[in-house]
């Protein structure tokens, strides 16, 4: 049973003593604990990752096979690194690794595939276990009924109850181009006193009360280039139902969104209408908000075009780049700012993105309209100008229509503004002059023709009242 040396427990309690400081005295200190931990079981559900701190686990490693399994919150270096197993680093953070090999690959002869394009073959394992029930419950069940027998598998799930037992079920494997790839899914029993920050699924839903604790923790990629031993380059992802919408921060999500692109396990969330070329190009996508790849790879503009054909072919006649891959890096460049939060879902991430598609015709149409814009032409900002449009341009549909008649009444409107203004400030300094107060002066001017001002009389002040005599 190889120990290793993990990130376990709550952080919340660290916490407690620095917020309250910064909070009114009289705080109910509990309360605090209790938001803090709600926020940090968040963080941690999208990250899939545990910040508390060091602590000794020792493990037994089921994998029936598997070359590669996910070890959560192993620090690579430590003295207490496992025995017989080799942790291949994150390509984000050295020192951390999320996956090791337990047995090594023999790699296969032939050129060696390029990362981008590796994700995208990782992209079509995971569609067709999708799209076979690989990623099931029903599958899990299966599972366990080919693999045991009657005592074999009641001792098996005996030996669940174990927190240190991790075993992974194999849901689909292949290989290529040098590369290993893996689909697994967890079993565990949930107790009180587990501390899983993954999504677990019931095996045994309408079951009595030990069997509902039965769960299986979410599907899990591994891509790993295997041409050394132990992998010299790996991704692991978390496949989350979207339909379900585990964890709906769509409103906290820019204020975490920074720790989960740095810390966190990279989350591809699925539907029953997600196509093969929308995971490829999420796995892709996820890649690069992640860090594991950069922005130059040609494979993203092209999978972009391939999974969002009518975004990208609107984008290529709205402008009139030479070429799908152009259009799809227009895209491109408006996604993952900050980032999608992946407990949205697959649908909604269709929707942000022909959201995007819009917004880059437009920037388009902006910066490539010819000359001066309207707007600078009258000398206001664009806000400014379009909602004076609001104010004086008859519309047609979704559109204003402008001609030179609409910009000479935006001048004349302008005009007179600019002389009011002047006006105005030119009464509030003859006010100020005559003995009005700053707030006296705004009042008058507000009941009063400015043209008034050089008569005005400020109000005597009041004499303060006098102490009633004392009996």
């Amino acid at each position: 049973m190889p120990g290793y040396t993990a990130r376990m427990g709550h952080w919340a309690e660290s916490l407690v003593n620095e917020v309250t400081a910064r909070l009114p005295a009289g705080v109910d200190r509990s309360r605090v604990l209790a938001a803090l931990r709600d926020g940090g079981t968040r963080i941690e559900t999208l990250t899939g990752q545990s910040f508390g701190p060091p602590v000794r686990n020792t493990v037994s490693i089921t994998t029936f096979g598997l070359p590669i399994v996910e070890l959560p919150g192993l620090l690579i270096g430590s003295e207490d690194s496992p025995g017989g197993l080799w942790p291949i680093p994150n390509p984000v953070e050295r020192d951390r690794a999320t996956v090791v090999q337990v047995a090594q690959v023999t790699p296969l002869r032939g050129p060696v595939m390029p990362v981008a394009a590796a994700l995208r073959e990782a992209g079509n394992l995971v569609h067709a276990a999708a799209r076979d029930g690989f990623l099931s419950r029903e599958y899990v069940l299966s599972w366990l009924g080919h693999s045991f027998r009657g005592e074999d598998r009641t001792a098996f799930l005996r030996g669940l109850t174990d927190p240190c037992n991790h075993v992974h079920v194999p849901v689909a494997a292949a290989a290529g181009g040098g590369w290993w790839f893996q689909l697994t899914r967890r079993l565990i029993w949930i107790t009180q006193a587990t501390e899983e920050q993954r999504l677990v699924e019931p095996l045994f839903p309408d079951g009595d009360g030990a069997l509902r604790a039965l769960t299986a923790v979410e599907p899990f990629l591994i891509a790993g280039r295997v041409t050394s031993h132990p992998a010299d380059w790996v991704m692991a992802v978390r496949i989350w139902p979207s339909l379900e919408r585990p964890v709906a921060m769509t409103t906290q999500w820019r204020f975490v969104a920074g720790a989960v692109r740095q810390h966190g396990i990279p989350v591809l969330p699925l539907d029953p209408d997600s196509t093969s070329e929308e995971i490829q190009c999420q796995l892709l996508l996820l890649a690069y908000w992640h860090q594991y790849i950069g922005a130059y790879e040609p494979e993203i503009a092209d999978a972009i075009a391939a999974a969002y054909p009518a975004a990208v072919g609107r984008i290529a006649r709205a402008t009139g780049v030479p070429g799908t891959r152009a259009a799809a890096a227009m895209l491109f460049e408006g996604l993952l700012r900050p980032g999608f939060d992946p407990a949205m879902g697959a649908a909604v991430a269709r929707r942000y993105v022909s959201r995007k598609a819009t917004i880059a015709i437009l920037n388009h149409r902006k910066t490539s309209g010819g000359g001066v814009r309207p707007w600078e032409e009258l000398g206001v900002s664009e806000r400014r100008y379009y909602k004076l449009l609001a104010r004086i341009a008859p519309k047609t549909g979704a559109r204003y229509e402008v001609d030179e008649g609409v910009r000479q009444q935006i001048r004349d409107y302008l005009i007179h503004r600019d002389q009011e203004t002047d006006t105005h400030a030119a009464a509030m300094e003859v006010l100020q002059q005559r003995g009005f107060s700053y707030a006296a002066a705004r009042k008058w001017l507000q009941r009063h023709d400015p043209g008034q001002a050089l008569t005005a009389q400020p109000r005597p002040r009041r004499p303060p009242p006098r102490p009633e005599p004392r009996p």
